[in-house]
């Protein structure tokens, strides 16, 4: 299984920089961008694929040099831009190459999302189950305060 940090690594490496630069000098069509240039709602969700932050982050500020340092883009809402358009192009792109895979097929994993392996699901349940009982044990303390109080009155 690749390792998100693969994937960051191959990004920060400049291993996307011509993909990301060809698309937005409109040289590469991207149906990201299409999505976003015809878009009239703020926000449509896209996946990030990656979820620890501090990997999100590294990538944006990456996707951030690129931009900047590149004249023609004409976006007014920057952030939108890297993290609708260029963000998922970057990750797409990443995949394909680090996986050995078409871009389809890099895109198609991209929108699944991570694999998620037994162990991780597992002490995810875990933790989910241990909350709903503590949230489940204040309502019911709680609530016997309350009729506590009520028969003191």
């Amino acid at each position: 299984m690749l390792s998100n940090q693969a994937l960051v690594d191959f990004i920060v490496a400049r291993g996307t920089d011509n993909h990301i630069q060809s698309i937005i000098n409109g040289q590469k069509k991207s149906k990201w961008l299409d999505t976003f240039s015809k878009c009239s709602i703020k926000k449509v969700p896209v996946p990030l694929f990656i979820e620890d932050q501090e990997q999100i982050d590294v990538i944006y500020t990456h996707l951030t040099s690129i931009l900047d340092s590149t004249p023609t883009h004409t976006h007014s809402d920057q952030i939108r831009f890297i993290m609708d358009v260029l963000f998922p192009e970057s990750i797409i792109c990443a995949l394909a190459v680090v996986e050995h895979v078409s871009i389809l097929e890099a895109e198609e994993k991209f929108l699944r999302g991570p694999v998620i392996d037994a162990s991780e699901r597992e002490h995810f349940d875990r933790r989910i189950k241990k909350t709903i009982k503590e949230e489940w044990q204040a309502i019911r303390e709680s609530s016997t305060g309350v009729m506590v109080l009520i028969n003191k009155k």
